[in-house]
């Protein structure tokens, strides 16, 4: 898979404006972010795939010229024997003088359906008896949508398949051999050919490079691997590269409208708000909005934000200090008037420091300590009194009086 070259230029380009905002932003006092935050911007734009097979037969140029196709209708995959006046005729003329690799590519809509071209690649295996591999490849190209990526780490766009399960890439579950998946390319065999460029200085061809670094092909003695599997993945590669730089002169338009303005709000929203959809900073004419592809940046921060100067801001602000007096107010109040731990904070206090007492008070007597082991206690009510500073438990047949009623915000022994 590759992005097409324009977005994910755009989606760099984008990200370092929205860096350049993201400043600006705070040196005006709007906007900051908290440190070792993470940004990254998502672009949904289009992405090519594709899926290459390739078959191998052994022929001679005196041999009748039937070359093995994959069948990419079929499963399990299977192989079609194919007679083409187009490949005969290529194959007549090329093969008697064969010194490296060639390739031959055309149209292989007529021929087997779901696919995007075809290429027949020739290849000498030994001089002496005119003895040649020649592989009938299919190539199955589309365009789907997925997400490309910018990160603040590394600069650069990152593209996420619509899948990530293991079925999505085997043959019989997922959009291999569906031809309703994505949109899929019916590459021109003119078109193909600026696939496979040659060297000037070398003379030799792309994958005439490829066959000899990856040992398909050896050209001292004709021998190599001679792996069909080496072939599909050069192929893949030319195709997919030719496919994302399909449109060389598609470029993100990435002029600013006001470079020496405040083209920066655009990117952060005014008025409270800290994110979500925004304008475009960007200088494009009414022409090109009609014309020219657009599409829609995400910018995702992982961190803290805020606003300066906001309604919400100074709100919270405002709340927090009034918070944050009445909080020291009531700690200086609380270190003067003596409250500490022994203060009634909770019944389970009171209770034991009332049971701590066996005095007794007025003329109710004491809980002795035999009275503690009779079963009548259970029958009884008690009450916590207060005896000045000290807490006393104590049976109660009515109201407490209430110069002996515990009192709120009172130490106690």
């Amino acid at each position: 898979m590759m992005p097409h070259f324009a977005p994910a230029e755009a989606c760099v380009f984008s990200f370092l404006h929205w860096e350049q905002a993201a400043s600006n932003s705070a040196k005006a006092k709007q906007t900051r972010f908290s440190l070792y935050s993470k940004i990254e911007h998502r672009l949904e734009s289009s992405m090519a795939i594709s899926y290459i097979r390739c078959e191998r037969v052994s022929t001679d140029s005196e041999k009748p010229k039937t070359v093995l196709f994959p069948d990419f209708v079929s499963f399990p995959p299977s192989t079609l024997n194919v007679n083409d006046d187009n490949i005969t005729d290529w194959l007549s003329e090329t093969l008697p003088d064969l010194k490296q690799p060639e390739v031959f590519w055309f149209d292989s809509g007529p021929i087997i359906a779901n696919t995007s071209v075809g290429a027949v690649v020739a290849i000498p295996l030994n001089q002496l008896d005119s003895s040649f591999d020649v592989y009938g490849c299919m190539i199955d190209a589309r365009w789907i949508t997925t997400t490309l990526s910018g990160d603040a780490v590394a600069l650069l766009g990152k593209g996420y398949a619509p899948f990530s399960d293991s079925i999505a890439t085997s043959l019989a579950g997922s959009w291999i051999g569906n031809p309703n998946y994505g949109q899929r390319v019916r590459i021109e065999p003119s078109f193909a050919g600026y696939l496979n460029p040659q060297d000037s200085r070398t003379k030799r061809t792309i994958i005439h490079e490829m066959v000899l670094s990856s040992g398909v092909w050896t050209s001292n003695d004709g021998k190599g691997s001679r792996s069909p599997e080496y072939l599909e993945a050069i192929l893949g590669g030319l195709t997919i590269n030719g496919l994302a730089r399909s449109t060389p002169r598609a470029t993100p338009i990435t002029k600013l409208a006001d470079p020496e303005g405040e083209w920066w709000k655009s990117f952060m929203l005014q008025d409270g708000n800290v994110f979500g959809p925004s304008g475009s900073p960007y200088a494009v004419s009414s022409d090109d909005e009609a014309r020219f592809y657009k599409t829609e940046m995400e910018t995702w921060v992982t961190g803290f934000a805020f606003a300066d100067n906001r309604l919400t801001m100074r709100g919270a602000m405002t709340v927090f200090y009034v918070y944050a007096i009445f909080v020291i107010v009531y700690s200086v109040w609380s270190i003067w008037s003596g409250i500490t731990s022994s203060s009634w904070e909770s019944v389970p206090d009171l209770l034991a420091l009332a049971l701590a007492d066996k005095k007794p008070l007025n003329a109710s007597g004491a809980l002795e300590e035999d009275g503690f082991k009779s079963v009548d206690i259970m029958k009884e009510n008690y009450c916590i009194s207060a005896d000045g500073g000290t807490l006393r438990l104590r049976l109660t047949h009515g109201p407490v009086p209430y110069e002996n009623r515990v009192k709120p915000n009172e130490a106690y022994d």
